[in-house]
């Protein structure tokens, strides 16, 4: 019994140094870490352009304004569509202008039936669409037919460097 006893005590000390050794030794196990972030943006603009021409003529200009924040440089691509009567598209024009809290960059003035494409960098961008009546120069107000016409604003969002 007293062999058995011994035995086991040293087993267990041969046990525990080697256990001890395999920490003190310490064996390195390492984990990598990914983490994708996609390109995310959200548009919050309005969805109604209104003007009223009364007796020949109409506030300057209509606008509606919005923001566009995003976690990279994103592309807006602006299709500014016809009227329904395409006679009329000569009347108008429509205004893109980029607001910041020190200014505002007009980006330009475009006829319907046109687009263009901007750059915006990530982060918080205040974007402002107008709308602006301008009787042409060999036209009289009286040229513009009483009635409502249609048209629309199209805007795609395009990550400007997919991953």
């Amino acid at each position: 019994m007293k062999k058995l006893l011994v035995l086991s005590l040293l087993l267990v000390l041969i046990l525990g140094t080697g256990v001890g050794a395999l920490e003190s030794k310490g064996i390195p196990h390492q984990v990598d870490v990914v983490v994708h972030v996609e390109p995310y943006a959200i548009l919050e603009l309005g969805n109604l352009l209104e003007m009223t021409i009364s007796e020949g003529s109409s506030e300057e200009q209509v606008s509606v304004s919005g923001t566009l924040v995003s976690n990279t440089g994103f592309n807006l691509k602006f299709e500014f569509g016809s009227f329904e009567n395409q006679a009329v598209d000569r009347f108008f024009r429509y205004l893109l202008t980029r607001k910041d809290s020190n200014s505002n960059k007009h980006i330009g003035k475009y006829s319907p039936n046109t687009q263009t494409t901007i750059n915006i960098n990530q982060g918080l961008t205040n974007l402002e669409i107008g709308l602006e009546y301008n009787v042409p120069d060999e036209k009289e107000w009286y040229d513009l037919t009483a009635g409502t016409y249609k048209s629309t604003v199209t805007i795609t969002i395009a990550a400007s460097n997919p991953q």
